[in-house]
């Protein structure tokens, strides 16, 4: 009996050799990973832990660094992922909550935008040579002053064509459209526009 119970005792320590062992090599890669991030290489932060979550799937710190690194080469939806799953693993993390509710706000906007422009394309518009951006949003806040949120719109929408991946045109888009249809009778004229709606917005004329 007493033999089995030094092996019993044997057994447990192995094992939390085992773990003591995995624990340092995670804190090990974490430190690296962070080190790696610091130096301005996210490409091989992003590497690293990639193998590392792969291996240890369930650590939820991994999965928070690997985030980190896709933030920074400039990866979302990657990067939404990886939070995501941190925080599936431990939910008390202000700081991860914070920056995954500003992708998912960011992706969502960013999808809106493209098929705002995608409609646009198939509505016949066309770029402006002859003016600039600044100009345009120039324009779009002269109107927005004025409470004139229809031709506002307008204006913002030929800047967005003009640069799709600006998603703070798009917010401002957004903004001026909650406006104009909490106007009274005109929640249905956006919703219904006129026959001539795409004639003006074919040649991106204001």
């Amino acid at each position: 009996m007493r033999r089995f119970a030094q092996i019993g005792i044997l057994l447990c320590l192995l094992a939390l050799a085992v773990c003591i062992v995995r624990e340092r090599k995670r804190a090990d890669v974490n430190n690296r990973a962070v080190a790696l991030l610091s130096a301005g290489n996210a490409q091989a932060a992003a590497d690293l832990l990639e193998q590392a979550v792969a291996q240890s799937p369930n650590d939820p710190l991994l999965h928070k660094n690997l985030g980190a690194a896709y933030d920074a080469l400039e990866q979302p939806h990657q990067a939404s992922v990886a939070y995501e799953r941190s925080l599936d693993l431990e939910p008390a993390q202000p700081d991860v909550r914070k920056r995954f509710n500003e992708l998912h706000e960011s992706l969502g906007l960013e999808d809106r935008a493209q098929r705002r422009v995608e409609r646009m394309r198939a509505q016949g518009w066309q770029d402006e040579p002859g003016v600039t951006l600044k100009d345009i949003l120039a324009q779009a806040e002269a109107h927005i002053q004025m409470n004139k949120h229809r031709e506002a719109i307008t204006l913002l929408e030929r800047a967005l064509f003009r640069e799709p991946h600006n998603l703070e045109i798009e917010r401002m888009i957004e903004r001026q459209e909650g406006m104009l249809e909490s106007q009274p009778n005109t929640a249905a004229s956006i919703a219904n526009p006129g026959p001539n709606a795409n004639a003006t917005h074919g040649n991106g004329a204001s």
